[in-house]
């Protein structure tokens, strides 16, 4: 699904009609994506000691830089700067990727128990294992969660470095489909009723 998003990402830049399409998007920005991705999962995973690393929607801002390196923006007297452009494009591929893959009506269960008070801290500090007792414990969560490929398709296991990023990615679909509210804190993101 991060896959996928960032392939949406370079589809949605290819279409925009504020990067220029006379110098076009070539696959190399979803190749530099992808690693600027994988680069900042492993930083993470060494960071907090983890044997995996699987890309998090938190790690999204560091492919702001990457794709603003590999595109030529329409911008020329714009008041819109180059970053918020992308971070548009990014929101647009979330919820886009996000809408393919899941139906928030099997995340009713997510959305109620938030409504009865839960609340997540996710980002760069937020250890895996955290996210894998989120989805234990929320009602609904671990099948969406499975829905996505979070588990070893050969004996079932969770890999807690890609159940963490199945959660964030189903947290912010939450939040873009207006289900979920969230607020930005230095190093991460509370997601809420």
């Amino acid at each position: 699904f991060m896959e996928e998003l960032v392939a949406e990402l370079t589809h949605l830049a290819r279409r925009s009609p504020e990067i220029s399409q006379r110098s076009g998007v070539s696959v190399r920005v979803s190749v530099a994506n992808a690693e600027v991705l994988e680069a900042a999962a492993l930083k993470r995973a060494v960071r907090l000691g983890e044997p995996v690393g699987a890309p998090r929607v938190s790690d999204l801002g560091a492919v702001v830089a990457s794709t603003v390196g590999k595109v030529e923006l329409e911008t020329a007297g714009d008041e819109s700067p180059e970053d918020r452009i992308v971070e548009r494009l990014i929101t647009k591929a979330l919820h886009t990727t996000f809408s393919r893959r899941v139906s928030v009506d099997d995340l009713e269960g997510v959305v109620e128990a938030f409504e009865d008070g839960f609340s997540v801290e996710t980002g760069d500090r937020t250890p895996s294992r955290e996210y894998v007792a989120w989805m234990r414990e929320v009602p609904g969560l671990h099948e969406s969660v499975r829905g996505l490929g979070a588990f070893d398709v050969t004996d079932g296991a969770e890999e807690p470095a890609v159940v963490a990023s199945a959660v964030e990615f189903l947290l912010e679909g939450l939040h873009l489909a207006r289900r979920l509210n969230k607020d930005r804190i230095p190093g991460g993101t509370v997601y809420h009723p």
